[in-house]
């Protein structure tokens, strides 16, 4: 698969990678979602997307913030488990399942 979904709700950003660094992810929010980067015996692996945030949480802060309406805000709640309501977000329901989001941080910790 070529790309996931996953909650990004951030203001500040990395916008320039050090030396040696390997991007991992980007998208139109940000050109630096994900990175690694090894030197001198240390592995980094930062993310600035939020694969803990569960989506059921997450719409309705969305909306009392006022960065969503009302029916994208549900929408985003049940995304893990109706289709439909991922489709309209344009995103996949799969992408959202706790299994799913956290596999990275999953297998980044099993490198360790």
């Amino acid at each position: 698969q070529d790309g996931f979904a996953a909650p990004c709700v951030h203001r500040d950003e990395v916008r320039r990678l050090p030396e040696g660094a390997v991007l991992l992810a980007g998208n139109a929010h940000s050109g630096v979602q994900a990175m690694a980067y090894e030197r001198d015996g240390i592995r980094f692996w930062g993310v600035q997307y939020h694969p803990e945030i569960d989506p059921k949480n997450l719409g309705p802060s969305m909306v009392r913030m006022g960065w969503m309406d009302d029916d994208a805000g549900r929408d985003l709640a049940v995304s893990a488990d109706d289709p439909e309501a991922a489709k309209r977000l344009g995103i996949r329901a799969e992408d959202m399942k706790p299994d799913v989001r956290m596999t990275e941080l999953r297998n980044w910790l099993a490198s360790l």
